[in-house]
């Protein structure tokens, strides 16, 4: 494992953590910052 993978997988999990905290705020930022990570994360494996 990269230490960049590990930085996305550190960094997904946070958004996770924050995403179910906060579902109501900012929805469209988010959910563009959660596909991005998804993006992300499927090129990186």
């Amino acid at each position: 494992m990269t230490l960049q993978h590990y930085y996305v997988r550190r960094n997904f999990k946070y958004k996770m953590k924050f995403l179910v905290k906060n579902q109501n705020a900012e929805n469209t930022a988010n959910r563009s910052d959660f596909a991005n990570n998804i993006a992300i994360r499927i090129h990186l494996c």
